[in-house]
């Protein structure tokens, strides 16, 4: 702790210690700061926290105001107000120096200013803004999927402002779908891996041309067996080969390289089921840097070289804690990584000689946003991936008779870092909710939080992932599609009693087992089972393993929602284009679907939905334009009504309503929804960084 440090620690904890004038004001600051966070991400109060962020701004610390206006612009955002605008440019206008104005450029659509070239910086942020693909070498160029509309490979122009298709859908699925995607070391071609439509599920590797105005022609350089897919990390400073990732059906992974001219595939390594995050040519393309997990079972994964010719490979990075690669030095000297090494994530250096180690790490930032690189530019900019800020789950209070929302204080609310997927016990006594980490993957924490005691607990369990767990009845077990440690798909079981967790049917490419809800006395559990077209309920005994076939799906899309009195099922109706245009109800036993909802002439509703209280109707997600959506009430005999509730920042698709009808809970962001691409520059003393 520096000196200032510990002075202002004192004034804000009440020491003796008297500060200068200097210090005293950036203290009052810093208290006010956390102050006015607390008021707005933990209370809901935003017009509270307003006033107090307004209080920083007019201070005399450049650093906290500029912070003050970037936090209570997003406070406007929240409550619809117009001023928003008028702090952005307030903080572009008078903080230029500070690193929230590119933030605050980037929210106002201007292009980046050249006197904030240099630094770190926001160099886009928005709800499109994904981790799916790389930056091209001169900064200028980012890859990444449009998902919200068609699936295409789209590449944003970071200058400009402006978006480009690569590929050609029209609408989701129409060909198929773009994954991931790298840009070329001479920044003229696209490598990206995409799954076919139309047929038995299969996977192709491409290339394309990045340069032009239209949609360029792509090349298939490799194709996929069955269910076996590629991604594509990096290509080599020659251009003539990429290193990847094939992901067989059976679960085995392979690291290798692959030849741009005609797909000729060298394994280097076989690796465990989790495969690599992140694999990296080095500048003079002799050796691939990239990690591992430490081996199945285990939170910490390592960072390796390997030759690529497979001749000689060395653990780099090999300690108790998670290790990512993020790039190379230009030289080749240095390996980049980020590092929980210290309890926080940190940047470092790794020197390297051969393909070994050549000295102990170098810390670069002991203070690192994201593990997630999007690649680094030929002048050594490290671009990465972070959400714009944290996940909340939360409850309301809502009056479904009148479609009001309550006030914005929540009744509950607690941070995540991704999912979420709120689900009340059938008695409302409990709230279960899940964290996946900062990506959306695993490990993932589960949750309750238990209204009447308003205790907060994790559960304990051996699952490295998990989708939607429900409650049982009883509140005693936790069920659940997932994977272990070791990748093992399936519907899992945990006993919130003896804290065993066990697999109860296991759920891959060939048997697509989705879990739904319990029945009502908590002794089986209800399961889709099949693939489109064959698809059925099947009930299952949780302790004999028993199963009895329920119904036939006939046109069901997802999610299917099982009735609360457990006699019926719900779920959406699509048209050809995959547009959901209705619900349909049927009883479990297997009668007749009928029709409940049908949506009017060019109305899109997401497919996300739950049953009111009592099965007497529905809640609906209604797709507008631009992503935006509506929360609609639809009563099986009664007219349809909007729920006044502001989606916009909702983070995470599913939600719940309590069985008093009373709460619904969500996941939303604490501040502006989406995600942000961030540059760093100046990273290494000496040499400088390399993709």
């Amino acid at each position: 702790m520096t000196r200032t440090t510990r002075l202002m620690a004192a004034a804000v904890l009440g020491g003796a210690v008297m500060l200068p004038a200097g210090l005293r004001a950036q203290a009052a600051s810093t208290v006010m700061l956390r102050q006015a966070t607390e008021l707005a991400d933990i209370k809901g109060d935003l017009k509270g926290a307003i006033e107090l962020y307004k209080k920083v701004a007019d201070g005399p610390d450049r650093a906290a105001a500029a912070q003050a206006l970037l936090r209570m612009a997003e406070c406007y955002q929240k409550l619809g107000d117009k001023d928003a605008k008028r702090a952005y440019e307030r903080l572009v206008r008078d903080f230029a120096d500070q690193k929230e104005a590119a933030v605050a450029r980037m929210r106002l659509g201007a292009p980046a200013a050249a006197t904030a070239s240099k630094g770190d910086r926001a160099v886009w942020t928005g709800q499109h803004v994904d981790l799916f693909g790389t930056v091209s070498p001169d900064g200028r160029y980012l890859t990444y999927i449009d998902w919200d509309k068609t699936g295409n490979l789209m590449v944003r122009d970071l200058v400009a402002n402006t978006d480009r298709p690569l590929t050609n859908n029209v609408k989701h699925s129409e060909f198929g779908g773009a994954d991931w995607s790298t840009i070329s070391r001479d920044g003229s071609q696209v490598a990206y891996d995409w799954w076919v439509a139309g047929g038995p599920l299969q996977f192709e590797l491409k290339v394309t041309p990045l340069s032009g105005s239209g949609v360029p022609v792509s090349r298939v350089i490799w194709r996929g067996s069955g269910g076996d897919s590629i991604r594509p990390f990096d290509w080599s400073p020659d251009g003539r080969t990429l290193a990847v990732l094939v992901e067989r059906e059976d679960r085995t992974s392979q690291l290798g390289t692959l030849a741009v001219a005609d797909g000729t595939l060298r394994v280097l390594k076989s690796v465990n089921w989790r495969g690599v995050s992140k694999a990296v040519f080095s500048a003079d393309g002799r050796y691939i840097a990239y990690d591992l997990d430490a081996g199945d079972g285990s939170r910490h994964s390592w960072v390796y070289v390997i030759a690529v010719d497979a001749s000689r490979e060395a653990a780099v990075v090999a300690d108790a804690s998670r290790n990512t690669v993020m790039g190379w030095s230009s030289d080749g000297r240095h390996v980049l990584f980020a590092s929980d090494r210290t309890g926080t994530l940190g940047l470092w250096a790794l020197p390297v000689d051969a393909g070994k180690p050549a000295g102990a790490p170098l810390m670069l930032r002991s203070d690192f946003p994201s593990a997630w690189s999007l690649g680094t530019s030929s002048s050594g900019t490290l671009y990465v991936w972070k959400r714009a800020s944290a996940g909340v789950v939360k409850t309301m209070p809502v009056n479904l008779e009148s479609g009001e929302v309550g006030a914005s204080q929540p009744a509950f609310q607690r941070f995540i870092e991704s999912r979420g997927r709120p689900q009340f016990s059938d008695d409302g006594k409990e709230l279960l909710f899940v964290s996946c980490g900062p990506t959306g993957g695993g490990p993932c924490t589960l949750t309750i939080h238990a209204a009447e005691t308003g205790s907060v607990r994790n559960v304990t369990h051996t699952l490295g992932y998990v989708q939607v767990p429900r409650l049982s009845p009883d509140r005693r077990l936790i069920a659940t599609n997932g994977s272990d440690l070791k990748g093992r798909r399936g519907l899992y079981l945990i006993d919130l009693q003896t804290h065993e967790t066990s697999l109860m049917l296991t759920a891959d490419d060939a048997n697509r087992a989705t879990f739904l809800d319990w029945t009502a006395d908590g002794a089986s559990i209800i399961y889709a089972s099949g693939r489109q077209g064959q698809r059925r309920l099947i009930q299952r005994d949780v302790r004999s393993g028993t199963e009895k076939h329920l119904a036939l799906l006939q046109g069901c899309g997802f999610p299917i929602r099982i009735a609360p009195d457990r006699m019926r099922y719900g779920c959406p109706l699509a048209d050809a284009s995959g547009k959901v245009t209705g619900l349909q109800v049927a009883p479990l036993d297997g009668g007749r679907p009928e029709v409940v909802f049908k949506a009017a002439a060019g109305e899109d509703f997401s497919g996300q939905w739950v049953w009111m209280p009592g099965g007497r109707g529905a809640i609906l997600k209604k797709q507008l334009a631009d992503t935006k959506e509506e929360l609609w009430m639809v009563p099986f005999s009664g007219k349809p009504t909007r729920l006044t509730i502001d989606t916009g920042s909702w983070v995470d698709p599913f939600f719940d309503i309590h069985p008093s009808g009373r709460q619904i809970a969500f996941t939303a962001s604490a501040g502006a929804p989406g995600a942000e691409v961030w540059a760093f520059e100046n990273l290494l003393p000496v040499a400088t960084a390399r993709r």
